[in-house]
């Protein structure tokens, strides 16, 4: 029994500790204030209670309206609105009075009026406000708040200078969702958050957080001061109406500047990303300010995605701005920057170094996608030495883009700071932007570290999943510290075009001659070529003449002979030279030599897109002489030896030469007889040259004969 009441104190205890563990905190008390009139009068007694004795009756935690408002408790008191006869209802602040000030934490909630309704929608707003606020002199700020864990919500505020302003270090942890910043009649900012506020959220990552920013003459939201740190806009419309669709622009849609940091503006949560869209000059300016978050976000498409750019550039860092991200590595936090009428992302001459530029789709924008220094692309420089924004990093240099039949290989080099790893992020888009220098519409994935040598230099390939053919690829690079290049040139992904053809002059070549062939060969593809090597198979019936040869031919044995041509740039063109020396005697029966050659690459980008003209074959035709006739006698033989087989009195034919008697014809061998007419054509002693009399007689003197003839006019005599 001691036993198992031990076991059943300590059960008991260990069920204590949780139970005491898992107790609520206590709720903090909460006023629940009610405004019941539009009117700004502040006047005790009356029965009305305004949203300024409200607030007034909140921050002091008493009643200073004669019973008009309940007071507030302590801290997260709430007001609510009441106010009698159909909306929306319009309280126009008194000129002569200050600001709505919220000086101990509260929630304002517009939407508890009858009739209000907060978003629901996805894309755009059904929003039905009931509750508008505007300053009666149009030049004040709607609400200051100092304090912090304020909710400012479901309103529409509108001709102000400021409609909230979040200021002062213990100005955090405050909210401002669901509202209607209208800028159209005079308002100069919508919400300014300065001073060293911290850790303030403007929207949400819902749809009824949604606040809507448009028509302020000069800025929508603005981050301001080195202090003003932890600041989170996100989920809301900057520079477009309610729908998201139509631009009602501001000046600026969202301002960081004099050295704000710590900031993000949209983020990687789902339905942190706003839409800044629309506006008059840029969409985001970093100005001085440091290590500030540009993620997730919609910059120059409406809210569905289709074109609304800002103006201007779509992010601006400038004066010194260091540190910064515009995207990021992690899953949403690139950016769509598209449509803008300029840039996408300007560093001006000013911008400091660190802004890494990373994960965003930029395309149609009306400048480049990234420019550092606002001048157009920037040439690269041997070892990347060079300062300004970014440092001016070095962007990669693509070589060529093919599609192996599994997948997109890129190849590239890249010359920056030497024995530094770079990241490289690769684009595709449709269209080449008209620099020649991205943009890049899909994110296609990274390299996280390639190294440059001591020369600073590095050559690569990537293989990236899927077939791009005909698309462009291009490449940012972004070194150890955030700065990231301009895009690179953007390659077209195609397949290699290898040509060669074979001349060889003409000629028409005897037994023992040399022929000499020119090789030329091309690439008329858009890519670099690489492992580009001319093959040669000697043509039958000749040697190879290497004095005569372009130096650099290979014998790879069998009759094979190789000419290494390396690299070949997008449209280089060359020739080479290839001579043999024909063999004499030829073959009875050879006419022509052929030779055939053929050029081919690595295949390290594809296969040739026309492989029929990457062989050619020349036929040329060979002068042999015809066989050499002979005219053989025709005496008796053997005692005159006239056949060929006795070596027989016989001579070479000749088309044009002087012949012994009126006519000549070639025999294959003699043909003797006793009358030596063997030979005769027709009866006719036609090559009887040399006629003797009849019955020579040893010792006299007799005439002969002789008769020479000519086969060309002009040859006379003997």
């Amino acid at each position: 029994m001691r036993d198992a009441a031990i076991v059943l104190i300590a059960w008991m205890t260990f069920g204590l500790c949780l139970l005491g563990a898992s107790l609520p905190a206590p709720a903090a008390a909460q006023a629940l204030i009610v405004v019941n009139s539009p009117t700004d009068i502040f006047a005790p007694t009356d029965g009305r209670c305004e949203l300024r004795e409200a607030l007034e009756n909140a921050n002091v935690n008493t009643d200073t309206t004669g019973g008009d408002c309940l007071p507030g408790i302590g801290g997260d008191d709430r007001i609510h609105f009441e106010i009698a006869g159909p909306g929306p209802h319009t309280i126009s602040l008194q000129p002569a009075r200050p600001p709505l000030a919220v000086l101990e934490s509260v929630t304002i909630d517009g939407y508890t009026q009858p009739g209000a309704v907060p978003n629901t929608a996805q894309v755009g707003s059904n929003a039905v406000f009931m509750i508008e606020i505007e300053p009666g002199g149009g030049t004040q700020d709607v609400f200051v708040v100092p304090t912090g864990g304020s909710t400012i919500r479901g309103l529409v505020l509108k001709n102000y200078t400021s409609g909230i302003l979040l200021v002062g270090n213990e100005s955090t942890g405050n909210v401002v969702e669901g509202n209607h910043f209208d800028g159209t009649e005079g308002g100069a900012f919508g919400v300014i958050v300065v001073d060293g506020a911290v850790g303030n959220t403007i929207g949400g990552t819902t749809p009824g957080a949604r606040n809507v920013f448009f028509g302020h003459a000069l800025v929508g939201i603005n981050l301001d001061g080195g202090a003003t740190t932890g600041n989170l806009v996100r989920g809301n419309y900057i520079g477009t109406d309610p729908s998201g669709t139509v631009a009602v622009g501001n000046g600026i849609g969202v301002v960081i500047d004099n050295g704000a940091t710590g900031n993000t503006i949209g983020g990687t949560a789902a339905g942190a990303r706003n839409v800044i869209s629309g506006n008059v000059l840029h969409g985001v300016q970093i100005d001085g300010s440091v290590n500030n978050f540009v993620q997730g976000n919609f910059i120059g498409p409406n809210a569905a995605g289709g074109a609304l750019g800002n103006v201007g550039e779509g992010v601006v860092l400038a004066n010194g701005a260091a540190g910064n991200s515009v995207g990021g590595e992690a899953a949403g936090a690139g950016n769509t920057i598209a449509f803008n009428g300029t840039m996408g992302v300007l560093l001006t001459n000013n911008a400091g170094t660190g802004n890494a530029i990373l994960g965003n789709l930029l395309f149609d924008n009306g400048g480049l996608g990234i420019d550092l220094g606002g001048n157009g692309p920037t040439p690269n420089d041997p070892g990347d030495a060079d300062a300004g924004p970014n440092n001016l990093q070095n962007t990669a240099l693509l070589l060529a883009a093919g599609f192996t039949g599994a997948t997109t290989v890129v190849r590239a080099t890249l010359n920056s700071t030497p024995n530094t790893s770079f990241r490289l992020e690769f684009f595709d888009s449709p269209d080449a932007d008209p620099s020649g220098f991205g943009e890049g519409r899909a994110f296609l994935g990274f390299v996280p570290a390639v190294v440059t040598d001591g020369a600073g230099d590095i050559t690569f390939g990537v293989n990236v999943p899927g077939d791009f053919s005909g698309t462009f690829i291009t490449v940012t690079v972004t070194d150890p510290n955030g700065n990231t290049s301009e895009f690179s040139n953007a390659q077209i992904v195609s397949q290699p075009d290898l040509t060669l053809t074979l001349d060889d002059g003409g000629v028409t070549v005897p037994p023992g001659g040399a022929i000499g062939y020119t090789l030329r060969y091309a690439n008329v593809s858009a890519q670099f070529v690489t492992g580009v090597v001319i093959t040669e198979t000697l043509p039958a019936n000749t040697s190879f003449d290497a004095a005569n040869s372009t130096p650099g031919w290979t014998d790879a044995g069998d009759g094979i002979f190789t000419f290494d041509l390396g690299t070949l740039t997008a449209g280089e063109t060359g020739a080479v030279n290839f001579a043999v020396i024909v063999d004499d005697p030829l073959p009875d029966g050879v006419e022509q030599i052929t030779n055939t050659a053929a050029i081919a690459d690595d295949g390290a980008i594809g296969p040739d897109a026309n492989p029929d003209d990457n062989i050619a074959t020349i036929d040329t035709p060979v002068d042999v002489p015809p066989p050499q006739a002979f005219d053989f006698g025709d005496a008796p033989d053997p005692t005159y030896p006239t056949r060929l087989a006795s070596d027989g009195a016989r001579h070479v034919v000749q088309s044009a030469a002087l012949f012994l008697g009126t006519r000549i014809d070639a025999e294959g061998d003699g043909q003797p007889n006793d009358d030596a007419s063997g030979d005769d054509d027709a009866g006719l002693a036609d090559e009887d040259g040399v006629k003797f009399p009849a019955g020579l007689i040893i010792g006299q003197t007799v005439a002969i004969e002789v008769t020479a003839s000519a086969s060309v006019s002009g040859l006379a005599g003997l």
